[in-house]
């Protein structure tokens, strides 16, 4: 019977268990970069609570605005998909500042749209329904702030 004192045995051995242990310091590596392996609509970060909502960028940057400033809330659809961002979910400020703009991809969106339910009273789902179903390029405004419409 073969043991390790014969070299045909030890190479064999070897043979099998070099790929599991190749294959094993690359999925540690490829769990190290992480965000790396992540889409691209992934790689932005929404955060919502009963008081605000933020996005933080992939290179870092984070906008927050509070939901008592937003005057509007609108999916924009592209005919980009699928291979590319195609659904974007676009909150205007009551201040004219600049719109912020939530990929669909989002980490987040989910509990976005749970906490949307929940702070925005009057909130038309039907319009989430209607731009997954889209298509084409279009706006399905889903929220106006009572007494901002123009």
């Amino acid at each position: 019977m073969p043991g390790f004192d014969d070299p045909t045995y030890v190479i064999i051995v070897l043979a099998l268990l070099v790929p599991f242990v190749w294959l094993g310091v690359a999925l540690r590596r490829l769990q190290a970069k992480g965000p790396y392996l992540m889409s691209e609509e992934q790689r932005f970060r929404v955060v919502t609570t009963t008081e605000t909502l933020s996005l933080k960028y992939p290179d870092g940057r984070e906008e927050v605005v509070a939901w008592d400033a937003i005057a509007e809330v609108r999916i924009r659809t592209t005919d980009a998909g699928p291979r590319a961002d195609d659904v974007w979910w676009h909150f205007d400020r009551l201040d004219g500042g600049p719109t912020l703009e939530v990929p669909n991809g989002a980490t987040g969106v989910a509990e976005l749209v749970s906490m949307i339910g929940a702070v925005l009273d009057g909130f038309d789902h039907d319009a989430i329904v209607a731009a997954m179903a889209s298509t084409e390029r279009a706006d399905f405004p889903a929220w106006v702030r009572p007494g901002a419409e123009a």
